[in-house]
């Protein structure tokens, strides 16, 4: 294996600056001439030349920046291992649940421009690991360059399934739904603890089609992830239920923290209409304004009381959330539950709907919420309901 890498220059290259970017450090530009003799007299490196990267071994934890720390932290760029041959400024691994689809954010720092010779382009596919965590495939849905780096903004799946579309099912189960999208955009399906309900009638109406199936699946009170070519549907409320993967003790929180209680957007029931039914669930321990939902095609009853609680939940699931941030953890992961100890007020069991995974700041950012009490979807003595259903239905 050589003990060096290979690096074609290009204009304006100088050896402290080439320093600068290999090793963090412009001061260490003697070795990369005493690599290259033949161009040491060169103060300024023609476009084109291709010198010799000496591999230095230093501790650390004292001389490299600390995303080059982690030897087990690696990005992919289309197949290609590439960590040696860049400068990672950020790198963010963004997981949901029941909120937006899983993103990736990197920023390469590009001082040189060095950048340029990888060409990156939209749908390219790319992939951060950590220490045997992997963000997964993430195709690139957006490329930003400022004057000394590059951002790449990635999405699970590609660009091209933004595309609207419109179209109608009638008598299709849920799953069935499901496999008709994955097999369409090439991704297997996995579910976990879900209702196969039938629909008598479902419509996309000018929606992508993974925007069209996030709603079906929060009406449903599931959620919808895209991971490593694979579209994954799970029952959150199932998820809530279980048993706390992991106890965080206010000594493991990095700084501060944010544990909020709020009313802005909370309500109290949630009425459902179209021309057929008229229906409104109502929470009696919950007070607030009533959630108005109109656009929606709702072909019976057992739909109508469905859909009602889970708009009603899945709005005000977000009541109480609490933010922080600790040593970086990718076992933690968005969908898990954790319970929260000796914060005071913000003690409890949650739900991670957001984890952001900063590999070179060595941290792990948790969004969560505190989980809904069982009477949300147990206890239905405790549901009022208000029905009205037009002659079509009797």
């Amino acid at each position: 294996m050589n003990n060096y890498i290979e690096y074609e220059t290009d204009d304006g290259d100088a050896f402290d600056t080439i320093a600068l970017n290999f090793y963090d450090d412009e001061f260490k530009a003697h070795i990369i001439i005493q690599a290259n003799s033949q161009y040491s007299d060169m103060i300024i490196l023609p476009a084109g030349l291709t010198i010799k990267i000496p591999i230095i071994d230093e501790d650390p934890a004292e001389t490299l920046p600390p995303w080059k720390r982690w030897f087990a932290m690696n990005l992919i760029y289309e197949g290609k291992d590439i960590t040696d041959f860049i400068d990672v400024k950020r790198a963010d691994i963004i997981e949901n649940s029941g909120i937006m689809f899983d993103n990736t954010i990197i920023h390469v720092n590009n001082s040189i421009n060095e950048w340029s010779q990888w060409k990156p382009e939209k749908n390219h596919i790319l992939q951060l690991k950590h220490d045997g965590f992997t963000s997964g495939n993430m195709y690139i849905d957006e490329i930003v360059q400022r004057k000394s780096f590059v951002v790449l903004k990635a999405l699970p799946f590609k660009q091209q399934s933004k595309q609207t579309n419109t179209k109608s099912w009638e008598k299709i189960r849920l799953i069935e739904l499901l496999n008709e999208f994955a097999s369409k955009h090439g991704l297997k399906l996995k579910t976990y603890s879900i209702e196969n309900y039938l629909y008598e009638k479902v419509n996309q109406i000018n929606q992508a089609d993974f925007s069209f199936l996030y709603q079906r699946c929060a009406m449903e009170g599931y959620v919808l992830k895209i991971l490593n070519n694979e579209l994954i549907v799970y029952n959150e409320k199932h998820i809530e239920s279980q048993s706390s993967v992991i106890n965080i003790d206010i000594s493991e929180i990095d700084g501060d923290f944010e544990y909020k209680d709020k009313s802005d957007e909370i309500y109290g029931s949630c009425n459902v209409l179209d021309e057929n039914i008229n229906y409104t669930f109502k929470s009696q321990t919950t007070k607030g304004p009533v959630l108005n939902i109109r656009d929606v095609t709702i072909n019976d009853l057992a739909e109508a009381q469905r859909f009602a609680k889970n708009f009603l939940r899945n709005k005000n699931k977000f009541e109480k959330t609490l933010v922080f941030k600790k040593q970086l953890d990718t076992n933690i992961t968005a969908g898990n539950t954790v319970t929260i100890n000796n914060l005071g007020l913000a003690d409890g069991k949650y739900y991670i709907h957001q984890a952001i995974h900063k590999l070179a700041d060595d941290k792990t950012e948790l969004k969560l919420r505190r989980v809904l009490e069982e009477y949300w979807w147990l206890k239905e003595a405790l549901w009022q309901v208000k029905i009205t259903i037009n002659a079509v239905f009797s």
